[in-house]
């Protein structure tokens, strides 16, 4: 089930402008606990995925970047259905501003989006939940919540001192954990959580908050093995809850984001319960007083084990969208899946030239790219390229991500 969130979102004929200030959970950790490279070329790559307001904006509505997308990519997007919305840089919104009857969705809304936009927009989506936002964004506040209104957790502690983190990870490994994640406040796609597959790698984590001597709050959980890692999304509303869609997460080992498929296999009686426990979440989301799209981890374990609270995120996701993209597709395709690709090349290729390299190695298949970024990085090129799979075999997914591992830009050089 897939519903496509752009008319809920469109009230009243009002005039709708989109922004993407992504990372901004990485803003508001406040200490660095874990040992992190920043990558300035991977963060650009990030920013430019700004690209994906392009697939939930009307033609009618404006969406404000910051980097100028490429032509030929918006062109694309045109030739295989979408309806490309007026992209504005962000230096230049001023005299595309239409105060009347206007409201500015952002990817998440935050008191420095407040400061800098509300004097061009009446409204902005979420304005008045701004505390809130922070806090369901918490993974320490989300555990507490999940607690208090009784749904089933994974186990672990809240912990404040490496005493208290030290215990903690015995009485884990004690209770049958082969490994633990550590969890800080805030971060998203696997940024503020760091896995400890073995005593080794917990003693020099460790020994490194350690040395630090900062002051801390960590969640530390064991590890469990699950079988698939789901995704809800919400929208709340003042009038109703309305359950967007149930994906499932592709993840690695270190738990990070690799994409989304569209169309997982649930049992029926599994599912049923999971959708009745999000929506449970969902008023007690909205009784705090929160509205807008809310995206819930989850996560099922052997023998249908559910734990349907891992963490909540009150924006928007790369999921929401896609929403009204793989509504469309649903129509005439059974199995649908996202990912994503970093690629790397000494040759500084345009939009056109991936896009046949990526025709020759999947020939015959059926796929769309929907963002595709560039940076220049240390006399060379990297690219992100993110793609959307989908067919009525699941087994041609299968052999299409199966081709695209073994893909490269200078295969054929």
């Amino acid at each position: 089930m897939i519903v496509n969130p752009y008319p809920l979102l469109k009230q009243d004929n009002k005039n709708l402008y989109w922004c993407y200030n992504i990372n901004q959970e990485q803003k508001w950790n406040n200490t660095k606990v874990f040992p992190s490279i920043s990558d300035t070329y991977k963060n650009e790559l990030v920013k430019q995925q700004e690209q994906q307001l392009i697939l939930i904006a009307d033609d009618d509505d404006i969406i404000i970047v910051n980097h100028a997308i490429d032509e030929s990519f918006t062109h694309y997007l045109e030739t295989n259905g979408l309806k490309i919305p007026k992209i504005v840089k962000t230096e230049k919104i001023e005299s595309h501003c239409k105060s009347y009857n206007s409201i500015l969705i952002p990817y998440i809304t935050t008191e420095e989006i407040i400061l800098e936009w509300s004097e061009y927009f009446p409204e902005i989506l979420g304005q008045n939940n701004l505390n809130l936002v922070k806090d369901l964004n918490n993974k320490l506040f989300t555990k507490k919540l999940a607690l208090a209104e009784g749904y089933p957790v994974t186990d672990g502690f809240i912990v404040d001192n490496v005493t208290d983190l030290e215990e903690s990870y015995n009485l884990l490994k004690a209770r049958g954990f082969e490994k633990v994640v550590l969890k800080i406040e805030f971060g998203s796609s696997g940024k503020g959580l760091k896995i400890c597959n073995n005593d080794e790698e917990f003693k020099g984590l460790l020994k490194y908050i350690e040395r630090r001597k900062t002051k801390f709050c960590i969640l530390i959980e064991g590890w469990y093995k699950f079988e698939k890692s789901l995704n809800a999304q919400l929208l709340i509303r003042n009038e109703d809850i309305n359950l967007l869609a149930v994906t499932e997460q592709i993840i690695n080992d270190d738990g990070v984001y690799l994409g989304t498929n569209f169309t997982p296999s649930v049992e029926n009686n599994v599912i049923d319960l999971y959708k009745m426990s999000i929506q449970k979440m969902g008023e007690t989301i909205r009784r705090l007083g929160y509205r807008g799209i809310v995206g819930i981890d989850s996560i099922i374990c052997n023998k249908n084990t559910v734990f349907p609270i891992i963490e909540i995120n009150a924006r928007f996701t790369q999921v929401t969208y896609l929403l009204p993209l793989v509504e469309k597709l649903l129509k005439g395709n059974s199995f649908i899946e996202s990912r994503f690709y970093d690629l790397s090349s000494i040759n500084d290729y345009d939009f056109n030239q991936v896009l046949n390299k990526i025709k020759n190695q999947l020939l015959n298949n059926h796929f769309l790219i929907y963002t595709f970024a560039k940076s220049k990085s240390k006399g060379q090129v990297i690219y992100r390229v993110f793609i959307l799979f989908y067919a009525n075999e699941h087994s041609k997914i299968e052999k299409m991500l199966s081709c695209m591992i073994k893909f490269s830009l200078d295969a054929d050089m």
